[in-house]
């Protein structure tokens, strides 16, 4: 009887250790199906939780310790080599927090000229988000789709950058069936000694398909564009690089993205 009991023992502790073996390589196998094609490491951005409200008024004091996506020199450069002269001409960090309510995003960049406005020839920034992070190649079938056909999670938020003009400032979204500015999201930017700051809430209600919880991980990418006059337009971009050419402009390779992750971390407030 003892000895029954020792085999049942062991067949059990075998099959639990199996069960966590096939457990482990199911969750391998569906986050490779996931990850972005090509990418060796994924570019991976955390955004610790918030309890209290951000004041958005283009000051960064709240952001301390917050983790920094760089986007500067060494960051990906999309656009023609000859109008980029480095750090001093366009370079900085985001860093991301996130409540219930809202998803936050600030930042801090040299920039030895400050183009203003609403042209798309102005400075902006960009964040284009895959909120159930599926996308892959085959998504569509390898080619940089129009906007037209986006899937319904993909969605590009954007907000151009005005100085110290008054604030707050509208934030837009590109998707497949909306293009227009989001209710209740706000930008504020601010002129500091050699560049700009920015700050900006977008409500999750104003994204669809988003779903915000303690470890849910969306697709993001991350480009800054910079509309010094004499120039054209530089844009530098985070986690991979996406197709560009003078005449079609940027490819929209929505399957290149990093990953952001909402933590449990707190983030001061």
């Amino acid at each position: 009887m003892m000895a029954a009991c020792v085999c049942d023992d062991d067949r059990s502790r075998k099959m639990a250790r199996g069960a966590l073996v096939f457990g482990f390589v199911a969750y391998s196998l569906a986050y490779a199906m996931t990850a972005p094609a090509g990418a060796e490491d994924d570019a991976i951005a955390t955004a610790p939780h918030r309890t209290a409200a951000i004041v958005l008024d283009g000051g960064l004091d709240e952001w301390n310790g917050v983790p920094a996506v760089a986007l500067d020199s060494s960051s990906y450069l999309l656009s023609d080599p000859r109008h980029y002269e480095g750090n001093r001409d366009l370079g900085g960090a985001v860093q991301f927090v996130w409540d219930t309510t809202y998803l936050y995003a600030a930042g801090r960049f040299a920039d030895d000229r400050l183009q203003a406005g609403a042209a798309w020839t102005s400075d902006r920034v960009n964040l284009v988000f895959d909120f159930r992070n599926d996308n892959h190649p085959l998504s569509y079938e390898g080619r940089a789709p129009d906007a037209s056909n986006w899937q319904a999670d993909d969605s590009w938020v954007y907000a151009h950058i005005v100085g110290d003009g008054p604030p707050p400032h509208p934030v837009m979204r590109l998707a497949a069936d909306y293009h227009g500015p989001i209710e209740g999201a706000a930008l504020v930017s601010r002129v500091v000694q050699g560049g700009w700051t920015f700050e900006l809430r977008v409500p999750w209600s104003g994204l669809p398909e988003a779903r915000p919880f303690v470890g849910a991980v969306l697709g993001l990418q991350i480009f800054v564009s910079d509309g010094d006059a004499e120039g054209g337009l530089t844009e530098i971009m985070w986690s991979d690089r996406w197709s560009w050419s003078p005449d079609a402009g940027l490819a929209w390779e929505l399957w290149k993205m990093g990953k952001l992750v909402l933590t449990g971390v707190p983030a001061g407030g």
